[in-house]
């Protein structure tokens, strides 16, 4: 694995946190690959699918009347030590796009973390790494 990889992911948001679950379980059957992560039991939680797959979830959604805003963001996959989080903030940067925001969660039994990013242009941000496949 690269030291950062990336890709666009469309991420939805929702009114209630059963909603999620109820989200998680539609899209899981329609097959479209939902990713989903919890801070903790009580926590955030956060559920997004793969960018080309964005209007097909949020059109389910919908028919399944589940309300969900949804926001296309960069999904960094990166090392779990130190620095690397920076780096790859400074890779943005240092390319002219504003960094909105950045959050990350280390992934269990793993080496590395899953990091949601919104930047200014997440398109041009997304070209700065080498693809997630």
């Amino acid at each position: 694995m690269n030291l950062e990889e990336a890709k666009l992911v469309c991420e939805f948001f929702l009114n209630e946190r059963k909603a999620y679950d109820e989200a998680e379980a539609v899209l899981k059957e329609a097959g479209l690959g939902p990713t989903v992560l919890r801070m903790n039991e009580a926590g955030a939680v956060h559920i997004f699918v793969d960018e080309s797959r964005h209007a097909d979830a949020e059109k389910l959604l919908r028919e399944k009347n589940i309300e969900a805003k949804a926001k296309t963001v960069l999904l960094l996959k990166i090392k779990n030590v130190p620095g690397t989080m920076a780096s790859a903030s400074k890779k943005i940067g240092d390319a002219g796009i504003n960094l909105k925001y950045a959050f990350g969660i280390p992934m269990k039994d793993t080496d590395y973390s899953l990091i949601l990013m919104d930047t200014g242009d997440n398109e041009k941000a997304a070209t700065l790494f080498p693809k997630i496949e």
